[in-house]
């Protein structure tokens, strides 16, 4: 970038017209010190060859004179007029522009007293006296109608920094210019703005062309290099970033990034004052980087610019969200709200009403209990009540304004429901509301196996909008037994149309269909959907050489629910495929092939939500049958005392709610083949803080037993504490090779038997595996008869001349 020159205001030029030259450029400027004189001045060694009827001058010129001052900057004179062409300033802020004398045009003052460096040209056509003049690139003032027709006449003579009134002479010291000149140029022609440009720099002249023009200097005139400055700013040729200042220098420019950038200028990058810590935010304020700067703004719950921010009292200017039975008080930066007294909530909600409890969960409604404050008026409530997919309902009629309790009926089964109590006051202005969510119960679904026969159990309240007093099996004339709790259907395995499937070799399994059509009104309306559930039982076979006979055997469940109050306590009995008791034996795998001189793994386990809970093996034994009171029988635990002197307890694996044996595999004295082996145990879970429990007592040496206990029934279970839970279960069968020919046995399968499941309106799903309920408090025959829901005896296929040749079952 350079140095901008220009035309003083006020300032006489005189220009006189000489030839242009191509020779190499020689820059200088010529400086004429202050005070004025008429001894300072310069001569151009040139002249006009020839008259011009049009031209255009410009120069560079830098001056600390006033714009009041009397100056010229060039003059051209002729022998005819000594004032051929000039420019002069008057002293009153005015400058003329003369050709040819006579009266001058009025160019205004001009923008070039400031001591920097200025371009100024000025143009003038004789066709129609047209004239312009620019400082800097900017037109400052044009007209018309100077020396219409006139000629700028040749051979003349050019004078700086003076106003001739002779030829070459005749100068005023009032007059003289003091400061700096260069880069004087003249055309025979007018030049378009876009040529005259913001400045003169590196232009030559057709008719004088400074940089090949003779100067002479006079007096205390001196004649200096000269760098002609571009102001690369002004004419956008620099490569300062957009994000920075640009700044002339004598031939050069400087690039500086604004404020919020850094970088060298040529390059700026935005500066983080969030994250680098130069914002002015407050304590109390965000700070959010933007390109180039920041924002602050106040957090919530205090008001300001960002730079400063106070503490707003929602609590005073209404702003808070406390619930009206609440107060509010403030604090820096927020507010609490805190439920007036007689009202619970967190403040942003209060209610009258609290301890909202599902006092009794039936599988088809649901009993709840809630607290209100004596001096709380209600006038009346409303309990509404959805599950997940549907819309609400209100119960009806709702609870009375002094009630505490309610229940809601007509709900699904082993369903997630919703409740909101909402109690409304005087203007039936709610007053307080509470909510919970609670799920109904679960519906069980007894399935049972017998020697001739099986039967399904649903319970009456699982079956909402069903058919239940025609419901029958797949032979329609094999009708269901309904109580008021119950709906009891018996399928023989050989008749009410049980389907019976042999197509794997070892296997029988018996499958019939509980159906029942929707409750049809008495006015044609049809409500439900049909109902239509399978259920089934599977068999495992072996043929007794001794009897001659083929004779089945169930295959016991794993697992056995038992049901106390408010607490479930599933136990669980597997059968492990090795000692790392990560795989168990399925339905299929019965019975399991092993020799003598394998081991037998077992697991027994209990999972319930509750804690502080521990898990004790009261007693195990095996028998020929599932039939725990089968003989012979041997003894592997009793009384919590290990019997069997290969049982070893994986005591790495085991732990509080899981026991893992194994034992060396054994046969029976005295049996007919096949070897069948079933392992039964009876498991008790205790909590581990009630000194009293049966687990708490350990192992009960014989010599230490009250009496002999021949079976699982009865009083054979050591109770200490009436928190202990008791379950039986029994696994297998085993089958123990003896190394002798045995009678190619028939395949062998095993027994199916349905589970609890949940019932969604008239949806009801039995599940393969077997789950049985059990309540505390009835009698220990019926517990037993419970624990695996079948009859737990061996039975032969009947045929048809099954009453003949029955076999009774052991008392």
């Amino acid at each position: 970038m350079g140095p901008r020159v220009a035309v003083p205001v006020g300032l006489l030029v005189l220009l006189a017209l000489a030839a242009g030259g191509t020779a190499q450029d020689n820059l200088q400027k010529i400086t004429f010190p202050a005070p004025r004189s008429v001894s300072n001045y310069a001569r151009l060694g040139t002249t006009l060859a020839q008259d011009l009827s049009s031209f255009t001058l410009c120069l560079q010129m830098r001056t600390d004179m006033s714009s009041t001052s009397h100056a010229g900057v060039v003059s051209y004179a002729v022998q005819e007029n000594h004032n051929e062409l000039l420019i002069l300033n008057k002293g009153r802020g005015i400058s003329e522009l003369f050709v040819q004398g006579g009266k001058g045009a009025d160019l205004g003052a001009l923008p070039v007293w400031d001591g920097e460096w200025h371009a100024v040209c000025a143009t003038w056509r004789s066709t129609d006296g047209a004239w312009q003049v620019y400082t800097d690139g900017v037109l400052q003032a044009s007209g018309s109608g100077l020396k219409v027709g006139g000629k700028v006449r040749s051979g003349g003579t050019w004078i700086l920094a003076q106003d001739q009134e002779t030829v070459g002479g005749g100068f005023d010291p009032n007059q003289a210019f003091s400061g700096e000149l260069s880069q004087v140029n003249l055309w025979d022609r007018v030049l378009t703005p876009a040529e005259v440009g913001p400045d003169s720099c590196g232009q030559h002249g057709n008719v004088i062309d400074w940089a090949t023009t003779n100067i002479e200097v006079f007096g205390l005139a001196t004649s200096d290099e000269y760098i002609c400055d571009v102001d690369e700013c002004a004419d956008g040729t620099d490569n300062c970033h957009a994000q920075a200042t640009c700044t002339n220098t004598d031939g050069s420019f400087t690039c500086d990034c604004t404020e919020g950038y850094s970088g060298n200028g040529v390059n700026c990058t935005d500066v983080d004052e969030c994250a680098d810590g130069t914002h002015n935010c407050h304590a109390q304020a965000t700070c959010t980087n933007t390109d180039g700067s920041f924002i602050c703004e106040c957090t919530n719950g205090y008001g300001g610019d960002g730079v400063t921010c106070a503490d707003i009292d929602e609590c005073a200017n209404g702003t808070h969200n406390c619930h009206e039975d609440a107060t509010c008080s403030n604090t820096d930066g927020g507010f609490d709200c805190t439920c007036i007294e007689g009202y619970t909530g967190d403040g942003v909600t209060c209610t009258g009403l609290s301890d909202l409890v599902f006092t009794d969960v039936g599988m088809d409604y649901m009993t709840l209990s809630w607290t209100a404050p004596v001096d709380l008026n209600i006038t009346r409530y409303r309990l509404r009540y959805r599950h997940a997919g549907a819309s609400h309902r209100d119960l009806s009629p709702p609870p009375s304004p002094g009630d505490t309790a309610a229940t809601v009926p007509g709900l699904w089964a082993d369903t997630e429901y919703t409740f909101t109590l909402t109690a409304f006051g005087d203007g039936d202005q709610e007053v307080g509301e509470i909510s919970g969510t609670e799920t109904t119960a679960e519906v069980i679904v007894n399935v049972e196996c017998h020697e001739d026969h099986m039967t399904v159990t649903f319970p009456r309240a699982a079956l909402p909008a069903v058919d239940v007093d025609n419901m029958h099996l797949l032979d329609a004339s094999c009708g269901a037994t309904v109580t008021d709790t119950e709906v009891t259907l018996r399928a023989g395995l050989q008749d009410c149309g049980t389907i019976q499937d042999s197509s794997e070799a070892d296997k029988f399994i018996f499958t019939n269909e509980a159906i029942a059509n929707q409750l049809t009104s008495d006015n044609g309306a049809v409500r439900g959907t049909p109902f239509s559930k399978r259920f089934r039982c599977e068999f495992l076979r072996q043929y007794v050489v001794s009897q001659g006979r083929e004779v089945l055997y169930n295959i016991p469940s794993p697992r056995v629910q038992v049901v106390d109050a408010e607490n479930s306590f599933t136990f669980e009995m597997h059968m492990f495929t090795s000692s790392d008791f990560t795989a168990t034996y399925n339905s299929d795998d019965y019975p399991v092939q092993v020799t003598s001189a394998d081991r037998l793994h077992f697991g027994l386990s209990v999972n319930s939500p509750l804690n502080d809970l521990e898990l004790f093996a009261l007693r195990c034994l095996a028998t020929p049958s599932t039939d725990p009171d089968d003989s012979p029988s041997v003894s592997i635990i009793q009384d919590g005392c290990d019997v069997d002197t290969t049982l070893q307890l994986d005591t790495e694996r085991s732990n509080d709610m899981a026991l893992y044996y194994s034992i060396q595999s054994f046969t029976f004295p005295n049996i007919d083949d096949p070897s069948l082996v079933y392992i039964h145990c009876t498991m008790v879970v205790c909590f581990q803080s009630d000194p009293d429990s049966r687990c708490s007592q350990g192992c009960i040496p014989s010599s230490r037993r009250r009496r002999a206990v021949p079976d699982l029934s009865g009083a054979r279970v050591r109770r200490a504490s009436e928190t202990d839970h008791i379950t039986t279960i029994s696994q297998g069968p085993f089958k123990v090779e003896n190394g002798q020919e045995e009678a190619a046995p028939l395949p062998t399968v095993g027994i199916a038997v349905g589970t609890a499941a949940g019932i969604a309106g008239v949806l009801l799903v039995v599940a393969a595996a077997f789950l049985v309920r059990k309540k505390r408090g009835r009698g220990a025959k019926e517990q037993a008869e419970d624990r695996v829901g079948f009859d737990n005896y061996s039975f032969e296929l009947w045929g048809k001349d099954k009453a003949a040749s029955a076999t009774p079952k052991p008392e």
